[in-house]
């Protein structure tokens, strides 16, 4: 009985920040993207507000970050990667003290160096703007166990930039294999091999080989960074009739691309 309270504080604790954030604070725009030629500056602002009925006081930080083949985002330190433009952003304050529904503008400047190369391609950073974690907190007590629970919401905005001549694009659909642990999925993969991240569309189209009939899965859409690959699950309907099936996974990365397919043979017992 004691393991299974703690389990379902535990499962409080542990989902409260996120269902705090909707509550908490409001944070616009949710992107800043720079298009800066080596040697420019530009400055964009953030607004935020307190939407609570206490005050808050807020932290700005910088961080490096990229997405796995997955589409999960990975958080670093600033410096870690070496597509980060964090060391280029400045803030205009790293804390911020606003009472209830509050509003403040922040300026996020990103200043090019000089030097830089402009084919090296896209940059990019994370600004994630926090409450300070200060010593007041909920505790919440019952008979057998004593639970101290801080509120804690943070959001982070997404940096890009690109050069002003960086605009080509160019990506790979690598393959279509079936699924090692679900028979009923099959995983496309994909590369962006071009200087600049692409906004991705992917569907996958069956084709039964004897009847010739057509099926069509459910387009999913995605960013890869430059250098980045995406596994993208596609599974098979449950309704779809026995025999064998030419599948075409079809990749769409923007107006203007080439699309990129890759097919594969399925049989349907």
């Amino acid at each position: 009985m004691t393991k299974l309270i703690c389990l379902r504080l535990l499962l409080a604790i542990v989902f409260l920040p996120s269902l705090l954030f909707a509550q908490q604070m409001n944070v616009n725009p949710s992107t800043l993207t720079y298009n800066l030629a080596p040697g420019t500056t530009e400055t964009k602002f953030v607004s935020v507000r307190n939407i609570t009925t206490k005050q808050h006081t807020f932290q700005l930080t910088l961080a490096d970050w990229y997405r796995d083949s997955l589409g999960n985002h990975v958080y670093l330190k600033p410096g870690a990667i070496k597509q980060t433009c964090a060391s280029w952003i400045k803030l205009g304050v790293n804390v911020v003290e606003l009472a209830p529904d509050q509003v403040v503008d922040i300026p996020v400047t990103l200043e090019v160096p000089a030097d830089f190369n402009e084919k090296e391609g896209m940059r990019w950073a994370m600004l994630f703007i926090q409450n300070y974690i200060s010593d007041d907190s909920t505790v919440q007590k019952t008979a057998r166990i004593t639970t101290t629970i801080r509120e804690i919401f943070r959001v982070g905005l997404h940096i890009y930039q690109t050069p002003p001549t960086i605009t080509a694009k160019s990506a790979l659909a690598v393959s279509l294999n079936k699924d090692k642990k679900n028979a009923d999925t099959y995983v496309f993969e994909m590369k962006n091999n071009g200087p600049t991240m692409l906004n991705c569309y992917v569907h996958m189209e069956l084709t039964n080989i004897e009847s010739g009939k057509e099926f069509k899965l459910e387009v999913q859409d995605f960013p890869v960074f430059p250098g980045g690959k995406r596994l993208v699950d596609f599974k098979l309907p449950p309704t779809l009739p026995k025999g064998k099936y030419s599948a075409l996974a079809i990749l769409d990365y923007g107006e203007n691309s080439p699309l990129e397919a890759v097919e594969s043979t399925i049989d349907i017992k």
